[in-house]
């Protein structure tokens, strides 16, 4: 299996259409990674919302048929199909894990059985998206992004692919790309809580590669740990973590 994990895979150009980020080599990588087209599996974040994963996943595999190369089969994974979900990640060569808000997913996850029914397919390529990419990790800190998620429950467990904390949409000044709370999230949230732990806070360039090779970082990423945030790679870099 080769897993990416990002903040974000594309970006809206002109009508709506959806490009690939080409920075820091992402779409290459992605594109020389995949194997087989017959089937590509979109992961929901919100699994009872049906209107809502359709309409999410529609751009998504459109960007991939127009961008990469048409798949055979386009799934959406949620309620409405889960009882198949064994069949369905076997047979995957492509799985995308969609962002959103992690709760929901986390548990989607884990009732399907992810890392259990995707063992023996071992030339899948999977990426994880911001919350998707969080949920793929072994722990997960889930900070509130806005008012009403202030005392949420803020860490869970994960499908165990990745050892590190990922703190996706990461901004040196502001904390966080995709943050709409009353509060300061640096000050509040991430700086406070990397005591005695240590974050991986990726930019919307940067992703982290895992294969058998081991595990590579791209692009402009730092850590956070015990309060102090330190840059580890740049745009047009990588490095091994």
């Amino acid at each position: 299996m080769k897993l990416f994990l990002s903040s974000t895979s594309s970006k809206y150009h002109l009508f709506g259409i959806r490009r690939f980020n080409k920075q820091n080599s992402y779409y290459a990588n992605i594109k020389n990674s995949i194997k087989k087209y017959d089937n590509f599996v979109f992961v929901s974040n919100d699994p009872a919302n049906f209107e809502r994963n359709d309409r999410k996943a529609k751009p998504i595999f459109r960007m991939f048929k127009k961008q990469i190369h048409d798949f055979k089969n386009y799934v959406v994974l949620d309620n409405r199909n889960k009882k198949q979900s064994k069949k369905i990640l076997s047979n995957a060569d492509f799985i995308y894990i969609t962002g959103g808000k992690i709760p929901a997913q986390n548990k989607f996850l884990k009732d399907i059985n992810f890392v259990q029914n995707l063992k023996e397919n071992k030339d899948v390529v999977v990426a994880g998206i911001s919350a998707g990419a969080m949920n793929s990790c072994s722990i997960i800190y889930c900070y509130p992004e806005e008012d009403s998620e202030v005392g949420d429950k803020m860490w869970y467990t994960g499908l165990g692919y990745c050892n590190q904390i990922i703190v996706p949409h990461f901004h040196k000044k502001k904390g966080n790309t995709c943050f709409f709370g009353s509060f300061d999230i640096m000050k509040d949230y991430l700086l406070p809580d990397s005591k005695g732990k240590t974050f991986l806070a990726l930019t919307n360039t940067a992703y982290v590669k895992i294969d058998e090779s081991g595990t590579t970082l791209y692009g402009e990423a730092y850590t956070i740990s015990d309060g102090v945030v330190k840059q580890i790679c740049k745009n047009g870099k990588s490095t091994k973590i």
